[in-house]
This record gives structure tokens, sequence and C-alpha cells, in this order.
């Protein structure tokens, strides 16, 4: 006792707080769990797992000078003991380095059970490779797992489990965390210079390696660019008088035509004049129109109060007494439906771009529109009808009159780097029109004839699923001509019967979907699909057979058929008129479907 009680002495109070702790953990399989190093002191004792000869284990308390000794379990062979630091009673101290301690910490921390067998498996897969100038490649990795959890597995080929990458170096950042489901793109390593890359994963008694080379034949998709932001307009509603007290109320409303919310605070950006700057305006300017965004109160008669808002460009809405629309029913809002924009027009309005003209490191971009109602169609300057890059008024037409107007406008000196682009709103739809310097067309050589201009991208998500999992096709179907498609229709073939379509939407016309012998076929029809007009097509579909299956999307160059009967005579053309990029017809995607885990064997 002597020894025991000069030792605590000797080593202070930092000593004695650190026994204290250590009495409440030694003995606990729990408390012990994930310590890499126990200290103890003679006659403390180790949770030890002592193997019984079948195989299995059971939790014994050993105490710590019999394992240092060799005495008892500390000779078992096949014990399994942690690492710890010790001090016996004879002044002797040092380290235990454990005994089975890597390849059975793992039981140890399950409570001397051999933890269950992993369940499911982890396949790999090269989800694209992107060449660069110097020779080298970046490839992205991917992978599917069917374990039921988050399953980890540090880098290194030393198991089973593995994670590591050849040639080496074995650890080049990938995952080492391995969630349930499908992620397509996990990593990328960039700049390889080898050959071949190979990164390999075992798991559950599955071995699954991807191998990427320059000559993989799926470059990364580039991430598409997002729409340019555009003007927030904002304008008077209506107003409302009150004689009696030689005021009014002033309802105003805003346009926005961004794809999505745009947050503008109360300040110097949104604001009114005069004073106080804040009227109670929205600070958050969702898609479309608000004709009652907000209505300001007792405004005296001899003033006219400005609503500023600036996003790309400055745009202001003056109120006063005498604006001349009024309310129709000042106490009821939002503004009844004589207060409200002008209704869409009936008939198709499209723009395009219409030729280029070139001066070495600059062009000019002339674009057109076609307008088949009866009579002219007004979209003010602004939101609704903007050029972009620089001020959205560029010379480009407010008033759409009827017909076929091939060169309505010109943007002139546009560096050859930069894409000129005119986004109209009618009837709640975009159009855009977008011109380059490579434009096909050019202004000085090529006459003034309509074309068809029909085209289609595609993209799925993921590109590499488990059997019983969805993807998801969008198709964006355009028209980047100068004449109204008509009975359009764009076709969707997925080969093979390896995915189901589980449903379409469009945002515009009808869809359906038909199963053939070799293949299942998705069509959408519209009516009609005006220059710069765009129709936006999801399909669900789930996997069902392993495999590699091809999904091959067109828009055929389409007939464009009379105009409706009432509409302005529009050009000459013929029955099918030649497409200006017929490359853009067809789009392909693929997906990979791999087959699920095998069952776990029990008992």
């Amino acid at each position: 006792m002597g020894r025991w009680s000069n030792g605590l002495l000797g080593k202070g109070a930092l000593l004695l707080m650190t026994l204290l702790t250590l009495a409440l953990t030694v003995g606990s399989a729990d408390a012990a769990k994930r310590q890499s190093r126990i200290v103890v002191r003679s006659k403390q004792k180790i949770v030890v797992c002592h193997a019984t000869g079948n195989g299995g284990f059971v939790s014994v308390n050993v105490a710590v000078d019999n394992i240092i000794t060799g005495q008892g379990h500390g000779s078992h062979p096949n014990d399994i003991i942690p690492p710890f630091e010790y001090e016996l009673s004879n002044g002797e101290s040092g380290s235990y380095p454990g005994h089975n301690w890597t390849a059975g910490e793992e039981i140890r921390h399950n409570g001397c059970a051999r933890p269950p067998p992993p369940t499911g498996q982890i396949d790999v897969h090269v989800a694209c490779v992107d060449v660069n100038a110097d020779g080298t490649y970046d490839a992205q990795f991917g992978y599917g797992s069917s374990a039921p959890g988050a399953v980890t597995i540090p880098v290194g080929s030393g198991g089973p489990p593995n994670n590591y990458f050849s040639p080496a170096p074995q650890g080049r950042g990938q995952v080492t965390t391995f969630t349930n489901g499908t992620v397509l793109n996990a990593f990328t390593v960039t700049d390889v210079t080898s050959a071949s890359l190979t990164w390999t994963v075992s798991y559950g008694g599955h071995t699954s390696s991807a191998t990427a080379t320059a000559s993989f034949d799926l470059p990364c998709e580039d991430t598409p660019s997002p729409e340019p932001d555009v003007p927030i307009g904002v304008f008077v509603t209506c107003v409302v008088n009150h004689p009696s007290t030689r005021t009014y109320d002033a309802v105003f409303g805003y346009e926005s035509g961004n794809a999505d919310a745009k947050t503008i605070p109360v300040g110097d950006a949104n604001n009114f004049d005069p004073a106080p700057e804040d009227r109670g305006q929205p600070t958050v300017f969702s898609p479309g129109t608000s004709t009652n965004a907000v209505r300001v109160t007792g405004i005296s008669d001899s003033v006219a109060l400005t609503w500023t808002v600036a996003w790309t460009t400055t745009n202001k809405a003056i109120a006063s007494a005498d604006f001349q629309n009024k309310c129709a029913h000042p106490a009821q809002l939002p503004i009844p439906p004589n207060n409200l924009p002008i209704p869409p027009p009936n008939q198709p309005i499209g723009i395009f771009a219409e030729c280029v003209t070139n001066h070495g490191s600059t062009y000019d971009a002339t674009f057109g529109y076609v307008n088949e109602n009866a009579a002219p169609v007004t979209v003010p300057v602004g939101a609704r009808n903007s050029v972009s890059p620089g001020p959205a008024d560029q010379g480009q037409p407010d008033t759409f009159v009827p017909g076929f107007v091939a060169r309505a406008f010109t943007v002139p000196g546009i560096s050859n780097s930069t894409t000129e682009t005119w986004r109209v709103i009618v009837g709640g739809e975009v159009r855009v029109a977008t011109a380059t310097a490579s434009f096909p067309t050019q202004c000085v050589t090529d006459p003034t004839v309509p074309v068809d201009g029909a085209g289609i991208d595609k993209s799925v998500t993921p590109h590499t699923v488990i059997v019983g999992q969805q993807v998801r096709f969008t198709l964006r179907a355009f028209n980047d001509g100068s004449l109204v498609l008509r009975y359009f229709d764009a076709k969707d073939n997925l080969t093979g019967h390896g995915l189901r379509v589980l449903s379409v939407t469009s945002t515009l016309g009808r869809c359906r979907t038909r199963r053939l012998a070799r293949s299942s076929q998705v069509v959408c029809s519209t009516g009609t699909l005006a220059p710069g007009q765009a129709m936006t097509i999801h399909v669900v579909a789930q996997a069902t057979s392993p495999g590699t299956w091809d999904d091959t999307a067109t828009v055929p160059t389409t007939p464009t058929g009379p105009p409706p009967p009432g509409a302005p005579p529009g050009p000459t053309v013929p029955a099918t008129a030649p497409d200006r990029t017929p490359k853009d017809n067809v789009d392909a995607a693929h997906v990979t479907v791999i087959s699920p885990a095998p069952p776990a064997v029990t008992g």
C-alpha cells in the first residue's frame, strides 16, 4: 500500500484526476470502446475477449499484472487484448501493444461477439473522362451501393475491405464513406498521365473495379450556363382618388422574366421616393407578373410617388393623383379583372436570329420576328422584352406588326467571344433568340428566306443505377429557325426493355407512350412551336434489367403547314423548308444498369 500511496503523492493532482476518470472506464467494454490507449495500474482489470475454441469469444476481466507477466489470459494465443499503458506495484511501467488487436478490435467493440457479416455490395464505375490539351485526362468516378447503410472503407489494399487506385498512389481523393444508392459523380481525379487508371473496391466478399482511359467514350457534360438575369420592370397598376382629403392611393406591380426568384432588399436598389423608402414593397421578386405587389395609401395629391427597382438595369414607376388608370373597386384587392394586363394573343409570335455580319474581332447580329395575329401585339421594352448583354433596350421593336419581319433590328459591334440574346415573354411563355460570330447565315451574302430550325437537347441523371432504381431524362425541344413549326413531334426512343417508362410530362402539348417490339417510344406533340420557343419534356423510367441502354431523342424537320384562318399573309415556303442546323435534330444518352446485391447468407 505504501508504494501505491507514495506514487499518488509523487504524481500530484493531475495523475489523481486521471486515475479517478479511468476507474470509471476500466472493466467496461463500452467505456473502453474506440480508445487507442488505456492507462491502468496494478490490480486493475482489462476487458479481454477470451477465445472459446469454437470460433467464438466471451468477455472476461483480467488483472493487468497477469497480462504483462504472461500469466493466464496473457498467454492465450487467440484472446483479444487491447493496447494500454501500465504502471505496476513494483514500479515497472511501460506500454502493452495489444494482442490480436488489428484483427479483433471490431469483435471487442461488439461485446466480444463477431459482428454480423456485411450485406449488400458496392460497384464502382467511370462516369466520364475529359482529355486535356496537354494529353493528360480528368476522370470522374462514381459508385452504387446496395448496403443497407453507410459503409466506411479506408484507403488501402491490405483488406478486404479494400479501396485503392492502381497505378500508385493508392489514394487519389476517392470517397471512403459509401452511402446507400447511386452516386454518379463521387469525385474526380485530375491530370492523369498513366495510360489507364483503375479504382478497386472490395466489400462483403465482392470486388469491383473501374478503369478510365483517355479514349473512354463518354465525355463529361458541361454544366449548362444559367439563364442570364434580365431586368425587373415595375409599373403603376391603378390609383384611387380621395377628393375630400386631397389624397390618393396607388397600387404598384412588377414583372420579372427571370427563371427564379430574385431578392432585392429595401435600399438603393429597391426604394420609394419621397421618403420613407420602405413602404411595404416586396423584397422577393418571383418570376412572372404581379399587378398587386404593394398598395401605398394616403399620398398627397401634390406628390408624385416613385418606386425604383434596380436589377441589371434601373426601372421606375411613377404614380400621381391624375394617373389615368383608376382602380375600379378601390376596396377590393387584388385588382379586379378589368385592371389586369391584356390577355395574350391567340396566335404564335416568334423571334429569331436572322443573320450576322462579321468584322474580324467583332460581328453585327440581325434579328427578326413573326406575328401570325391579325393585329399588332405590343410588348414593352423591359423585363418582357430585353437584349443582353448590355442595356435591355438595344433597338428591338416593342410593337410586333402582323406578318414575317426578317430584319427587325441589328445589334452592332459585338465581340466574337460574346453570345447576343434577345428574350421576349408573350402570353406567359418565353421566346429566346441567340446569335454568335459563327452563326451560319451571313447578312451580306445570304438571301432573306424563312428556314425551319428544330433542335433537341437531352440529359439523364443518374447515368448508372441499380435494378429497381429510377432515372430521369430531360429533353428540351426548340425552334431556332424563323418559321412557326406546326404539328410538331418530339420523339424519345428507349432501346431494349431495360428501362420501363413510369411517367411523362411536357410544358407544351400532349405526350403518349407506346411499347414496341424492341424499344419503348415517347412522343410529345404540340400544334405550333414558334421561333425562339421551346418545350421541356421530363421522362421518368425505372431500371428493370442490367446492361447499358441507349436512349435517343429526335425532332424531324417538320412541315410548317398553312397559317391559321384569318392570319396575315406570310412568306411562301416549300412544304418542308431547309433546316438551318440539321446536326442538332438528334441527341442521345445512355444508362448503365447494374444488378442488385445478392441476399445475405445467414445461418
